[in-house]
């Protein structure tokens, strides 16, 4: 759709991201060949946020959660009092996932999981409540385990072997597709 990356640094941050810097199995990956998308950092962060994986927009922007989940996602962190500049963002998967069956994307998942993990290690010393925001059932997976996310809605679970306290959500963009009463973030 010829959107940029929204500023240089994001463009070059994008073109030298190697997920394998941070113990991601590329090789092994359905996805390997894949543009990766990095996680996008805050100086103080508050939150990390860990969505699915990016889509279309994420990819060609080199950034999470931005377009019309991104413009979700900020809605909710401003209801919430939070601001973006203080949230942590990336996803499980580094890779746009095209029309993986569910085993692939098991798959491409345990092959991104050292990076994440990875990720999350570094930025818990800087939050004053290691606390993950974890968008969708793919996400809710890496971190507490389970089938859906659903399954996990209510207060935070701690989950010791990551050090977090992770709030399981539904992923904005099943919000988008699903607009019902029924399926709040």
């Amino acid at each position: 759709s010829g959107e940029v990356p929204s500023s240089p640094t994001q463009a070059q941050q994008q073109m030298s991201f190697d997920p394998r810097q941070l113990g991601a199995r590329c090789d092994e990956c359905p996805l390997a060949g894949g543009k990766p998308v990095p996680s996008k950092p805050s100086s103080h962060p508050r939150l990390v946020v860990l969505a699915e994986s990016p889509g279309e927009t994420e990819t060609e922007r080199g950034e999470p959660l931005v377009g019309e989940t991104g413009m979700l996602f900020e809605d909710m962190l401003h209801y919430l009092g939070i601001p973006v500049e203080h949230v942590y963002k990336m996803n499980t998967i580094a890779c746009l996932p095209h029309h993986l069956d569910t085993a692939e994307y098991h798959r491409a998942a345990a092959c991104c999981r050292p990076r994440m993990l990875t990720e999350l290690a570094a930025v818990r010393p800087q939050l004053e409540r290691p606390t993950i925001l974890a968008y969708g059932n793919w996400a809710v997976q890496a971190t507490i385990g389970g089938a859906r996310a659903a399954d996990w809605f209510g207060p935070p679970v701690d989950v010791p072997e990551l050090g977090y306290q992770v709030i399981a959500s539904y992923h904005p963009s099943f919000v988008l597709r699903n607009r019902s009463p029924n399926y709040k973030m």
